[in-house]
């Protein structure tokens, strides 16, 4: 203290100078050395901050979590969970742009832009489904490679034009194509086929309806197209409403049918009955007819009969105007003339009897007044009674095609001793039978032929 104290003026302020310079210079040297140790820890944290956004980086594994590498978004993602993430990176996007303005440095930023596009893509993918399940699709889960959208089952808040909004969302994303919007565009084809089905189905009903009431003309087949397009509605809010107005539509149509059913049933019964009652009239014609033809048949008979009588008559006067003649010959009682053949019988006023060929004794006479002169010739007596001439050893009948005539007595037939042909038969209007005379067949053939009887012999008849 002495020696300060014996120090002059001048050389105090020398030292106080020299050692205000010594403690300016040594804390200049320890500002430098403190702010470069600043530097190195700020680079070293951004450092290790910027490693958490490289690929293996903890918050980049974060954000790869968020989708898988279909693209289809990690099960109970959140949004709060993006914007947790999305905060996270936007901080050490702040701090390292920081350390870039104050130290002029130039920093790798990349991986936080990658990181800024990841998060991004989730975000909106997480955004589209959100409203998918909100305004499109009751389905509550996110969508995964699993998922049949096409089963969907759309929601009641679902219509055209929320469809549209999320497809509008989806355009604007302008995402990369991946599985999840494959998936995606799926589930809005889903969406629009049923919202077509709805509009399609809604249509078929009401065209059932005339002025808010079941058109009474309304078609089955209509109907059943209603039906069954409403059958494969998946959305019941639109199911119900719907099959409560095909009720009742069936109901008018069952009621319009069952009238319809009625009326085509009393219309056959009706018929039936009129042909029935056709039936029974045409019954009684053919009966009628029948009967008109057993008559025919029985008068045909009965007509046939009398000329059998009237035959036997004719052989029985024969006989009777033969009696007491001296005939050393044998002559015929029956009747000999042929009925359609060639000879022509001339009956006068009484009888006349057939003389058939054969041999007469001289002084044979006929009673009758019958006159038969062999050799073809007749001989007629005029006024002559009980007077014959015979030709003596000679044959009576034979061969001759005219009988003679006694005057005003009776008429005599000379038999031919020729067979009778069919050509005879067929040329006095007789015909062969088609059936047995006096059979049902014949009388049926006469009546389609238009006769109404017939003369028989044999088996020829001479329809009348």
């Amino acid at each position: 203290m002495k020696k300060w104290q014996e120090l002059s003026k001048k050389a105090k302020v020398g030292l106080i100078g020299g050692a205000a310079v010594l403690l300016i210079g040594g804390t200049a040297g320890a500002v430098k050395v403190n702010a470069d140790n600043q530097y190195r820890d700020q680079k070293s944290e951004i450092t290790k901050k910027l490693a958490t956004a490289s690929e293996k980086g903890e918050l980049a594994q974060k954000v790869s979590q968020l989708v898988d590498k279909d693209g289809f978004l990690k099960k109970d993602l959140t949004s709060e969970e993006v914007s947790k993430l999305q905060a996270e990176l936007s901080t050490l996007n702040d701090e390292v742009k920081k350390f870039v303005s104050i130290r002029n440095e130039t920093v790798n930023l990349s991986d936080i832009d990658t990181l800024k596009q990841d998060l991004s893509v989730a975000e909106k993918k997480l955004a589209i489904e959100e409203q998918l399940k909100i305004e499109i699709t009751s389905y509550d889960r996110w969508l995964t490679a699993d998922t049949d959208v096409k089963k969907f089952v759309i929601s009641d808040a679902a219509s055209v034009e929320s469809l549209e909004g999320v497809k509008k969302a989806l355009g604007e994303a302008n995402l990369m194509a991946d599985s999840w919007t494959k998936k995606i565009e799926d589930a809005l084809q889903t969406t629009e086929k049923q919202l077509s089905a709805i509009a399609t189905a809604e249509k078929l009903v009401n065209n059932l309806y005339k002025d808010k009431k079941v058109n009474p003309a309304v078609k089955r087949a209509d109907y059943e197209k209603a039906v069954k397009a409403v059958k494969g509605l998946t959305r019941k809010s639109d199911k119900d409403p719907l099959n409560k107005k095909l009720d009742e539509v069936k109901k008018v149509i069952e009621e319009r049918e069952k009238a319809e059913k009625a009326k085509k049933e009393a219309e056959a019964k009706k018929k039936a009955e009129a042909e029935a009652a056709e039936k029974t009239k045409a019954d009684a014609a053919a009966k009628e007819k029948a009967e008109a033809t057993k008559d025919v048949d029985s008068t045909s008979d009965t007509e046939s009969n009398n000329q059998s009588t009237s035959d036997q008559g004719s052989e029985s006067d024969w006989s009777d105007s033969n009696a007491g003649s001296d005939w050393s010959g044998s002559s015929n009682t029956g009747n000999n003339s042929n009925w359609g053949s060639g000879s022509s019988s001339n009956q006068g006023a009484a009888t006349g009897g057939n003389q058939s060929s054969g041999n007469t004794g001289a002084g044979s006479s006929n009673a009758g007044g019958n006159n038969n002169s062999s050799g073809g010739s007749s001989g007629n007596n005029s006024g002559s009674t009980g007077g014959n001439s015979g030709s003596t050893g000679g044959n009576t009948g034979g061969g001759s095609t005219s009988g003679g005539n006694n005057g005003g007595a009776t008429g005599g037939n000379s038999g031919s001793g020729d067979e009778t042909t069919d050509a005879d038969m067929e040329a006095d209007g007789w015909i062969k039978a088609p059936y047995p005379p006096g059979s049902k067949e014949l009388s049926n053939w006469l009546f389609e032929n238009g006769y109404y009887g017939y003369f028989a012999s044999g088996d020829w008849i001479q329809p009348y």
